[in-house]
This record gives structure tokens, sequence and C-alpha cells, in this order.
């Protein structure tokens, strides 16, 4: 061997050696969690005789030595009303202090990632319920054998590395998976989470005795679907050759009830088809899952009945004058109906919508958008565009006129008369050539003719608008 496959090979196990050291645990072992509100104690076993440091967050440390048994660390220091969470450092003063236990409450983090001597956790709440561990990290802890976590609101856990652990304690908490597959776990208790059978059929059978261990009330995840449209539970069908029991109930979570009618679905082979649009919770159990008072599921399904087309818009508009846009939603018994209105292709009308009221102000074509949030189905908008034709304001449009209507003089110098024979007039209104209003004159006593005076302004043409009990009509005045 010459000196240089000597040299790089003594490097290689030195290297392998620190390597061996800092991995069995050298390193000063250290945990980390969060509190929520003033961290009053916590319960940690340490190495008899070695020493720890607490740091409390809030600007104080203190030294404690261990004493080999659970020992209450309480904070003895003013209480700041200003934090609302205390980030907690415990670190061991030299490599021999191990920690092997941990008690704590209103935990929003924690992380034991840098104490592998753990043999116990218990990070349980039952005293708040609106405390919520968001964070939690087990990584290196091949020691730990007892892990309790209930109440707590836990959506994620990674127990790969923990494959010493024998007993878990994990209810109430938001699970949606749950591997124990590298633990030693004899006991597994995880009831009130959200875990489908097809979570709770490999626990069942690690666990030696699954009776022993309470894993009921697993609310699911909602899942959404419209009418007549396959919701699929393939995974939920089978476990070990026995087929699942399958319950729609009416209603939301835990609390539904009473079973649907059967010609509200139809089930095959895993795939459940509900005809009626309505909040459903679908119940299942399966005999291959066992547990203490039974395992079973329940699957919030809500079902909408989506949009198929809106009519009855409003297809003519007069310029200057506000339009209420309505529709009529087909089918009647759609699920969601409120319609928000927008102006995709204003055209050449300048037109807004302000709430549902179309306002233009020359003639052309607007675009108008209708949209109805989840009319589609939950996340799945329904939008449908119209076209509205806009008239101008002015003396040709049929449409506006009515011919018993008639103004006089016209040319005049000020006063004119409006006579409409059979027809009581409400109000009088007088534009410009711009179809900008000048003048509005309200009716209280109705009549059958009216006199205006114009003799304010100045010499133009100008529109005059009369709105009737049948009607309005536009004419068309020259002031001299």
């Amino acid at each position: 061997m010459t000196m240089k496959v000597r040299a790089i090979f003594k490097i290689v196990v030195l290297l392998l050696f620190f390597w061996e050291l800092n991995f069995n645990g050298i390193a000063n072992e250290t945990l980390r969690f969060t509190i929520q509100g003033h961290a009053d104690s916590f319960l940690l076993t340490a190495s008899i005789g070695k020493q720890f440091t607490v740091d409390w967050g809030n600007g104080f440390i203190d030294t404690l030595s261990g004493t080999g048994e659970p020992q209450y660390v309480n904070n003895s220091h003013p209480f700041f009303p200003c934090i609302t969470f205390y980030n907690i450092v415990v670190t061991g003063s030299c490599s021999d202090c191990k920690f092997s236990s941990i008690r704590v409450t209103r935990v929003t983090s924690f992380d034991a990632s840098e104490a592998p001597s753990l043999i116990k956790i218990d990070l349980s709440n039952f005293t708040a319920d609106y405390m919520i561990l968001t964070y939690c990290n087990l990584n290196n802890c091949s020691s730990l054998e007892e892990l309790q976590i209930a109440s707590c609101s836990l959506r994620n856990l990674d127990l790969s590395n923990c494959t010493s652990l024998n007993f878990i304690y994990v209810p109430n908490n938001k699970f949606s998976k749950l591997d124990i597959s590298n633990t030693e776990a004899e006991y597994c208790t995880a009831a009130h989470n959200c875990l489908p059978l097809s979570q709770l059929f490999p626990i069942t059978t690690k666990l030696p005795h699954p009776e022993w261990s309470y894993n009921y009330k697993q609310v699911v995840a909602t899942r959404y679907a419209t009418v007549n449209e396959p919701v699929d539970f393939s995974s939920e069908k089978e476990f070990d050759g026995v087929a699942t029991y399958f319950l729609p109930r009416i209603g939301n979570g835990l609390g539904a009830w009473p079973p649907a009618p059967e010609s509200d679905y139809t089930i095959n082979d895993g795939l459940i088809t509900f005809h009626t649009a309505r909040t459903y919770t679908v119940y299942m159990e399966n005999s291959k899952i066992i547990g203490a008072d039974g395992v079973y599921t329940f699957t919030p399904v809500v079902v909408i009945q989506p949009i198929h087309e809106i009519i009855n818009v409003p297809s003519k508009a007069i310029a200057g004058t506000s339009l209420t846009l309505t529709g009529t939603v087909i089918p009647n018994d759609a699920t969601f109906k409120s319609i928000s209105w927008c102006v995709k292709d204003t055209g050449t009308t300048g037109a807004i919508i302000t709430s549902n009221k179309l306002i233009t102000k020359t003639g052309g074509t607007v675009i108008v958008n209708a949209t109805i949030k989840n009319g589609l189905g939950i996340g799945s908008n329904y939008i449908q565009d119209f076209s509205i034709e806009v008239t101008p304001l002015g003396i040709n449009d049929p449409t506006q006129e009515l011919s018993n209507i008639t103004i006089y003089p016209n040319p005049t110098t000020g006063e004119l008369e409006i006579e409409t024979k059979n027809l009581q007039i409400n109000k009088i209104e007088v534009f410009d050539i711009n179809e900008k209003m000048l003048l509005s004159h309200h009716f209280n006593i109705l009549s059958v003719n009216h006199k205006i005076d114009i003799s304010g302004l100045n010499s133009g043409n100008y529109f005059v608008k009369v709105i009737t009990t049948q009607g309005e009509a536009v004419k068309k005045v020259v002031k001299l």
C-alpha cells in the first residue's frame, strides 16, 4: 500500500470515527417546543445529577439538575401578557445528560429530533380544546416506546423512525393518515380522527390485540359531487375478501340521521351515485376491521344540483335609463341561484353595472356576464354571457313613441304644452343632444296634459321624455 493510499485510508477511518461519535449522541440533547399562553411548567425526566438549561423564550434561562425521575420544571419568572407564544428550548449541559420522558400541554409545535434518548412523550391537551398542535417532529426517536398526543388537532405525524414504539394514544386529532408499520405497536388508539377504513385496516392487522384499541368515530374529509355523478369509494369497498357495509344518511357528520331513502342513491362496486341534491354522510364499517366499541367511519358528501342555463334575461335597454338585470335559473331546484353581473364588453355603450343595475350612455351592443358561484359544483362556477341591444335616446325609436302624445308649439320660445289625450303623465324630463338631463318635473296630481317652461335653456335642439302610466315617449323639440 502506497503512502498516499495509507493517508487517505487514515482520513476515512477518522471521519467514520467522528461520525459514529455524533451518531451515538455525543452532541448535547435538545428539546424545542412552543407553548400557547404563559408557560407555567412541564414535566421532564433527565439523567440523575446531570445539568440542563431551560430557555423560557422570554429572556430568562434556568439551570437545573436531573433527578432520574419525572420532575416539574417551573417557570418562576414574571408573566408577560404581551407574549402569546413561548418558544422554549431545553438543552443538556453535557453529552451525558439524557432526556427520557417529557409531559407538556398547550403546545403548538414540538421537536424531539435532537433528543434520541426519549422513551416517553405526552403532549395531550385535555383542558383547552382550542389549542392546536400543528407540528411534531419525532425523527431520530428510535428509543421512543410510548407516545400520547390527545386532543391536539394534529394532522400529520411521521412515525417511520420510531421503531421501538409500543404504545400509541392519539385520539381527538385530525389525522387522515397514520402509518405504524415501522413500529412495534401492541396498542394504538386513534378514535375521533379523520382516518378512512383503508387506513384503519393496516392498523388492525398490525396489532396483536386490536380489540383492545379504540378507533371508532372517524369523520373523513368532506367529498363533493353533483347529482348523478358517481362518488368513488372503491378504496373502501373490501378488506381481506369481506365487503364493506355502506349506509348513506341525511345530514352532516356524526349527527347525520335518518338513513337516506334508497331512491336517493345507487351503490355499485364501491361507487355511490346520488340522485338528489342535499348533504349526506356515508357510514362505513367492515367486520375485518375490529376494535373496542367497533370501528366505523363517516364521510360527509355534499351533492349539488348544477345549473343548466339562465333564461329570461332582458335583451333590450334604453340609453340613459337604468335596466334591472334579472334571470331565471334552470332547473328550478338548482342548489345555488344567486347571480352576479358584470360587463364583459361595453361596445360603444359606455355601460357600467352597479349591483344588478345596467346603466348605458349611448346606443350599441353590450355583452354582460352572469356568474353563479359553485353553480356547476363546489369550486366550479357557472358562467353565461348575454347580448343586450341598447337603443339611443331619440325620436326615431318606434318602441318609445306613443302616438297619442303631442308637444306644441314646436319650435318654441319657452313654454311647451304636452297633451296625451287619454294618458296620464307622471314625469317629464328634458335632455340635450348629448343625452344629459337638464330638467325633471314630477307631478303629484295626475293629468292628461301639462305645461313646462324651457325659456331658461339656450337655443337649440332638445329631447323631451314624457313618462305616462302606459309607457314613455321621447319627442324632439326646437328652442328658438
